[in-house]
């Protein structure tokens, strides 16, 4: 459980913090559909805040596994307080390399428990993606190439649209836009964070192409910035076949 420090920076504050120790590293996909899918293996309440911060000294160790820093670093996001958030800036300092993009997400899912506890709303005023998002739910950019034997016609458009509001709404998210290209779909969705972007997105799959095939099972995703036409054309031509 979060609390409010009553030496703590204000949000403003946090958030210059976060952006300095991120610097510009750039967190792949693959990892971050893992840091989402952690949350399925690690109980966090298996473990005190007491317990969790003097643990996290072996963070700083050199005889320590990347396993068991992975672990700490998780741990210290979900404490949400102060200490546990300067611990993780400090960490990024000198991360381990393999675990510079993971100790990011650690510390932006940390700011987000952080600052809703600071602002004290149950929701969050400010959001940890990079890419924003609204209350607890993060900005995905999902790119998906089209079936290749049919033609992008209206009516598949709005299945396809139609396909996605439904599994947002089972799965407390939502479509925020959608842009079609000539062999693509370009959907922006609100993804809560105890949602699976993966579990979401197969599931609206499913329901698109449950009359005929409209959509390809492989897809782009990312939270960092929004994919421009290079990056766009890079994945149906590299993933998309």
């Amino acid at each position: 459980m979060a609390y409010s420090d009553p030496m703590a920076s204000s949000p403003k504050d946090i958030s210059a913090q976060f952006a300095v120790a991120r610097s510009d590293i750039r967190v792949p996909v693959a990892e971050q559909k893992a840091y989402v899918q952690y949350h399925e293996k690690i109980d966090c309440k298996q473990s005190s805040e007491t317990e969790a911060l003097h643990s996290a000294k072996r963070l700083f160790g050199k005889n320590v596994s990347l396993d068991e820093k992975r672990e700490l670093l998780f741990r210290l996001a979900h404490i949400g307080t102060i200490r546990s958030f300067d611990l993780l800036c400090k960490y990024l300092k000198k991360p381990d390399p393999a675990l510079k993009g993971w100790a990011v997400l650690c510390l932006e899912e940390c700011r987000m428990y952080l600052e809703m506890d600071l602002l004290d709303e149950d929701e969050g005023g400010m959001i940890m993606g990079p890419s924003g998002g609204l209350g607890q739910q993060l900005r995905y950019y999902v790119v998906i190439g089209t079936d290749g034997s049919r033609s992008w016609q209206a009516k598949g458009r709005t299945a396809a649209k139609r396909a996605f509001a439904k599994a947002c709404e089972r799965w407390n998210s939502r479509v925020e836009k959608v842009s079609y290209g000539t062999r693509h779909i370009l959907l922006t969705i609100l993804i809560h964070i105890d949602t699976a972007p993966d579990d979401l997105i197969m599931e609206a799959l499913r329901k698109a192409n449950g009359k005929q095939i409209l959509l390809k099972e492989y897809y782009y995703i990312t939270n960092v910035e929004k994919p421009d036409e290079a990056a766009i054309r890079k994945y149906l031509k590299e993933f998309a076949r």
